[in-house]
């Protein structure tokens, strides 16, 4: 299902000298999240039994934040690896920046970059960064935008009763059909978020923007 190489080679201890070194953890990110999302396909493919409802949304879920992870790695490891030339790109930061993220007041820019709680926004800073503009308002943007919101609404779950949802019906209704809904609670109007998403669909549309991100993602030449 997709084009991006995952390299499952881990380091090996040498037994030579050490010296100062780091290390990069974003391709472990992106395959927890394509197991979770293989295993996932194996429940539904086959129809989700009843004792497998629970660990099919689990693996979904997994999936999601899996995702997130990728790219909330991707930007702390591209940050560390680029400090010296984002801070000298805007030592002063950009007022088109200030005024859209206006917490970024003080300081070197990439420690604000790597002190973001939002992986949407690192990577819209880092865009602007890279293309001297944010994010163009297309279909990719949504999608990242969206599986953000949807992760951090799944990592930070707060219940909402039927009758006065809010941040949970946003969700539903932005939606917008970019994947089909659990097969199990095939009806929006009728189950609360997040048993509704807990889709093999969802996952994989979740794989796929976070490979866009990654493919697409911004540097400092």
């Amino acid at each position: 299902m997709t084009n991006f190489e995952i390299n499952c080679v881990l380091p090996q201890y040498t037994g030579g000298i050490v010296v100062d070194q780091y290390v990069e953890f974003t391709e472990y990110h992106l395959l927890a999240a394509h197991n979770a999302y293989k295993s996932a396909v194996d429940i539904e493919e086959k129809g989700i039994q009843p004792d497998e409802v629970k660990i099919h949304m689990a693996h979904v879920s997994v999936c999601i934040m899996c995702c997130v992870a990728t790219l909330e790695s991707k930007i702390n490891h591209f940050v560390f690896s680029n400090k010296v030339a984002i801070d000298k790109s805007q030592i002063n930061i950009d007022p088109v920046v200030l005024k859209k993220y206006a917490r970024l007041k003080k300081g070197y820019l990439s420690d604000h970059i790597s002190n973001i709680t939002s992986a949407f926004i690192g990577y819209d800073i880092l865009w602007y960064l890279s293309h001297k503009c944010f994010l163009p308002e297309n279909q990719f943007k949504e999608d990242l935008s969206y599986l953000v919101l949807i992760r951090n609404s799944l990592t930070h779950f707060t219940p909402e009763l039927r009758s006065k949802r809010v941040r949970h019906l946003d969700l539903q209704n932005n939606r917008k059909d970019k994947f089909t809904l659990n097969p199990s609670y095939p009806d929006k109007e009728y189950i609360l978020f997040p048993y509704s998403f807990m889709s093999v669909s969802c996952a994989k549309w979740a794989i796929r923007t976070c490979e866009e991100a990654l493919h697409s993602f911004p540097s400092m030449q």
